[in-house]
């Protein structure tokens, strides 16, 4: 069977196309399609995008994409099956080391226990503040699919590259979620109020629900995919990019 990069660019040099090509059609980074053809899954996000980004692309070259995700999902949890491109496979440790390692470990367990002894119960964890970073949820949604549903109308309004982006939205409340491929700098506020301001993690998602207006600050818009209201918008623009976007009411 054909390696899944082969695949790949077999295909994408079979229609003519560039990855620069494929980037402005996907949404999916130019690195990151180098990477999928190179089987450099380590260049990627994490193990959940590779096959994101892999469907996404093998359906956009009209393959069997569920398919070729799927057979990414198999060797990336075949721990003894042939090694990945980007994984690191470590030697296998001379007898000698392993008994050592098992007496270390054993003493160290040996000493944390007398030392837990000594010192009494731990003290009760410290909760958070009210108004903290909301917790990362680590499962980021896949490369976003198409238009909205007729049941959502909205109008997009910009005028020039630097200017705020304006989202109208007809709808009886405003729900826009967050998700995270890239570390971003992000600020929100609701309804007039700020809700949030810091830099964020990959794999950072949360949604803001608001009954007049969401007003989203991105440090770096390539790093941020956007719903609105169960509709995906895809990535908020391009990487390094800061603009400030408004979802409103009429």
């Amino acid at each position: 069977m054909p390696a899944i990069g082969d695949q790949l660019r077999t295909a994408r040099e079979a229609k003519g196309l560039t990855l620069a090509q494929v980037e402005t059609d996907t949404r999916i980074r130019g690195a990151f399609l180098a990477a999928l053809e190179g089987e450099d899954f380590a260049a990627l996000p994490g193990e959940v995008y590779a096959r994101a980004f892999l469907r996404n692309y093998a359906n956009y070259l009209e393959l069997d994409g569920k398919a070729m995700a799927q057979r990414l999902r198999q060797l990336q949890a075949d721990p003894v099956g042939p090694e990945l491109p980007g994984r690191h496979q470590r030697r296998a440790p001379w007898p000698a080391a392993v008994t050592i390692g098992l007496l270390l470990a054993v003493l160290a367990i040996g000493v944390y226990a007398v030392r837990s002894f000594e010192r009494g119960p731990e003290p009760p964890p410290v909760l958070p503040p009210i108004g903290a970073v909301p917790p990362v949820t680590p499962s980021p949604p896949d490369v976003p699919p198409a238009s909205p549903p007729p049941n959502l109308r909205f109008t997009r309004t910009e005028h020039d590259a630097r200017s705020e982006i304006i989202y109208t939205v007809e709808a009886t409340e405003l729900r826009i979620q967050v998700d995270l491929t890239e570390r971003c700098w992000v600020e929100v506020s609701v309804d007039g109020q700020p809700v949030l301001a810091a830099t964020l993690q990959p794999g950072y998602r949360q949604a803001f629900t608001g009954q007049r207006s969401v007003v989203l600050r991105l440090g770096n818009l390539g790093g941020a995919v956007l719903r609105l209201n169960d509709t995906t918008l895809g990535r908020a623009g391009d990487t390094g990019a800061v603009r400030t976007i408004i979802f409103r009411l009429p």
